[in-house]
């Protein structure tokens, strides 16, 4: 009889450290701090161009939080409502003019937001308040304007090449 009481209790034992395990578990992989308290903050972008969930958030190239949640606002398609979850520690650095912006890492191209520190004369952002945002570069934009600056720079080499080539057949005039 004591034998069934002590394999209940093992089992009891064992079912409540693995649930305590699986947690753990599930919190480090949400890279949520498990002993360090959090605050949320909102950042509003026109496009996140490939954030996701779980990002990183840098402030002064410190990692202070992660991308809690990522959700487009009903009154306006254009907007993207970003949340950020950060440590409080930096809570005295977060003023009301700190911008947050969307920038690649390294050559893997994964996205986090960096936060750019305000003056010391503003005022400090509460918990659940917003950072101003500025949206991140549109490089699909820039390399059609850099292919169109090309064909300009290409068909003036061309025109300049057949003006060269006319002065020195002495056809043409200059001045």
């Amino acid at each position: 009889m004591e034998s069934k009481g002590s394999t209940i209790r093992l089992g009891i034992f064992i079912l409540i450290g693995s649930i305590l395990f699986l947690v753990a578990v599930f919190l480090l992989g949400n890279k949520q701090s498990l002993f360090s308290s959090t605050f949320e903050v909102k950042a509003y972008f026109s496009t996140i161009e490939g954030l996701r969930k779980g990002a990183l958030v840098r402030l002064s190239g410190i990692e202070v939080g992660n991308v809690n949640d990522l959700r487009i606002m009903k009154d306006s398609l254009a907007t993207v409502e970003v949340t950020l979850r950060l440590v409080a520690d930096i809570k005295p650095f977060l003023k009301e003019d700190t911008r947050a912006s969307i920038e690649t890492e390294g050559l893997v191209g994964n996205k986090v937001i960096v936060l750019h520190v305000g003056s010391n004369a503003s005022k400090q952002i509460e918990s659940g308040g917003t950072i101003q945002a500025d949206d991140p570069l549109n490089f699909g934009a820039l390399v059609n304007e850099a292919k169109g600056t090309l064909e300009y720079t290409k068909d003036m080499a061309k025109n300049l090449a057949e003006i060269v080539a006319k002065v020195n057949e002495g056809s043409g005039s200059i001045g």
